[in-house]
């Protein structure tokens, strides 16, 4: 059984010090797959010297600038990511959104829009999927992908804590809802009837690491190795094994990124 962390931050400053202790931990519990996020271009640079020491575990890249660093100046890593999408270094865009919990008037929310249609139209040239943050501004969100994005490949909703309502618009648009270790938190009720409601044909899961981390490490740095838990509570929330669930995921991130091979347990 082969577990995929679908969202990451394996570059992050925090993972300095212990990044191959991570990966070896990452590695014995399981973790085949992860969809690591960089948001810089040193860090989409430590993550490809990362995936090169590390060949037992599949790394692919995401790279884009978040919305709450939207409104510094993002051009250079922007022309960054665009070399390496060009390349066809990279899996994904992202993580890019809308998060209006960052801003504080009318010209800082267009400016997120304004880079968030940015890297949309990276995507829709190198045909890569978008990984998304979006907080207190969903509305604004279709709004925008069902215009600068109407014929992009769906995406995915990384860490979603939205609204039935909202959950449900994504999978009226067949995009990929991301699940967090929050479902583990005893506070979290409405996002677990969220997954309830949630067909598995749209579920990913993942750490987003070094933040979020399940319980029983709640509170503490997040790793991918800590997925597991995540698994186990969305297994026994959506009736199906851990195995089988793990196979679903696989299946659908690798029909998110286009990615063809064969899924079974044995891998």
């Amino acid at each position: 059984m082969s577990l995929i962390d679908a969202h990451l931050h394996l570059a992050d400053q925090s993972f300095q010090d212990d990044i191959w202790e991570v990966l070896l931990r990452a590695e014995a519990e399981g973790v085949g797959t992860l969809l690591n996020v960089s948001t810089t271009q040193q860090e989409l640079k430590n993550a490809f010297r990362y995936a090169e020491a590390s060949p037992n575990i599949r790394f692919l890249h995401a790279a884009g600038t978040p919305p709450q660093d939207a409104l510094g100046d993002m051009e250079e890593d922007f022309a960054f990511f665009t070399k390496t999408a060009r390349e066809g270094r990279l899996s994904a865009i992202g993580e890019i959104g809308l998060d209006y919990g960052f801003v504080h008037n009318e010209q800082e929310k267009v400016r997120q829009q304004e880079v968030f249609k940015k890297y949309l139209s990276l995507a829709l040239e190198c045909d890569l999927p978008p990984v998304i943050h979006c907080r207190n501004a969903f509305e604004d969100f279709f709004a925008i992908i069902d215009t600068t994005y109407k014929n992009g490949r769906p995406g995915m909703l990384h860490c979603f804590t939205g609204s039935s309502e909202e959950a449900m618009q994504l999978v009226e648009r067949d995009w990929y809802i991301s699940i967090s270790g929050i479902v583990t938190f005893k506070n979290a009720e409405s996002l677990r009837e969220v997954l309830q409601a949630l067909p598995l044909e749209l579920l990913l899961i993942e750490t987003d690491a070094p933040y979020l981390a399940p319980v029983p490490f709640r509170g503490k740095k997040n790793e991918p190795a800590f997925i597991r838990h995540t698994f186990e509570k969305i297994s026994s929330l959506k009736g199906v094994s851990v195995s089988e669930l793990a196979n679903i995921v696989k299946a659908n991130m690798y029909q998110m990124l286009s990615i063809h091979e064969r899924i079974s347990d044995s891998q």
